[in-house]
């Protein structure tokens, strides 16, 4: 599990199966949807909604899928901010251009494919942040048809994980795996909760730990849980669950000596920590630069080269006013004001 994005290996490994994902959305499409999606008939998208760059591994897994029986894609974006993103909408209407632009490319002059966007949030706090494009724009939009008929709108599905208690998470009937995963995601990183609800969990931990490959399953649980879960006392942890659950005993034979090389590794990475970050950066500012660009030429066209140059060589800051402005800009020269 790599350290630099433990939530996005332990949710990709959950639920990058089409079984295991046809579970999920089983539980989170609403009825109406449900009844249209084929989950039977997912498939998982190589690359997924994935660029070359560091911040697009988190568009997580892109589904192919049969939707009122035509092909098209359903997107499930793993959120896991310290914050709601309020900029969502924006963010994930990015996604789904790059989604059809592909598709577009590929099936020249076929229909665009329906794309069903999924937000699978676990921010401590709750989801906060606006559902629909919509709430992004100014009211006068939103109150004048004129405007609104001209202007794009979408909601994207929002699974927020924070709200569902222990008894909603088991009502889901997902398999044992799957269910720990997003048990762990909830709890693990507020102080003292993973502790508090482990007895709930010992059936499940003991039902994964005997499934096909549960050990190693089992392991990338526990590993994920040690690397996110604050001031937690590991021997206490191993110990509590070895008692409700000795059958996962298997799980945690490595475990010792992962942690122990983490320890011995420790002094170089706090080395290396500044260059990551600053790499993670600059791959968050490119990513923010393609989105602009790409919103930009849907819009407008093909964009002159010195709008192309100034997007960039903009900061953060720039880019973010930018994108606020991509909709009701007049031309590209006016959004990145030239």
């Amino acid at each position: 599990m790599a350290l630099q994005s433990p939530h996005d290996a332990l949710f990709r490994a959950a639920f990058e199966s089409p079984r295991h994902a046809a579970q999920l959305l089983h539980a989170v499409l609403p009825a109406e949807l449900t009844e249209l999606v084929s989950l039977d008939s997912l498939e998982l998208e190589p690359g997924g909604g994935r660029g070359q760059n560091l911040e697009e591994f988190r568009t997580d897994l892109l589904f192919r899928a049969n939707i009122a029986n035509a092909p098209g894609f359903i997107c499930v974006l793993f959120e896991h901010q310290s914050s709601s993103d309020h900029g969502m909408p924006l963010r994930m209407l990015g996604y789904l251009l790059r989604t059809w632009e592909r598709a577009w490319r590929s099936q020249r002059g076929r229909p665009l494919p329906p794309i069903i966007p999924i937000v699978i949030s676990h921010d401590p706090n709750g989801w906060r942040a606006p559902l629909e494009l919509a709430d992004l724009l100014p009211m006068v939009v939103r109150h004048r048809p004129a405007l609104r008929s001209v202007t794009p709108n979408f909601r994207y599905i929002l699974d927020d994980l924070t709200q569902l208690s222990d008894s909603k998470l088991r009502a889901r009937a997902l398999a044992p795996f799957p269910t720990l995963a997003l048990w762990a995601l909830r709890d693990a990183r507020t102080p003292g909760q993973i502790l508090h609800t482990l007895d709930q969990w010992a059936d499940a931990l003991t039902n994964a730990a005997n499934a096909p490959n549960g050990r190693d399953a089992l392991q990338q649980l526990f590993l994920y849980i040690s690397t996110v879960a604050e001031n937690l006392a590991f021997d206490q942890f191993k110990s509590r669950v070895l008692q409700h659950s000795p059958a996962t005993e298997p799980s945690f034979m490595t475990i010792a000596e992962e942690l122990r090389e983490r320890g011995l590794q420790q002094g170089i990475e706090r080395g290396l920590q500044q260059g990551i970050e600053r790499g993670l950066q600059q791959g968050a500012l490119q990513t923010r630069r393609e989105d602009i660009e790409s919103l930009l030429t849907s819009r407008f066209g093909t964009l002159p080269a010195a709008v192309t140059a100034r997007i960039q060589s903009a900061d953060a800051d720039t880019l973010k006013r930018w994108l606020n402005q991509i909709l009701t800009g007049a031309s590209p020269e006016a959004v990145v004001e030239l």
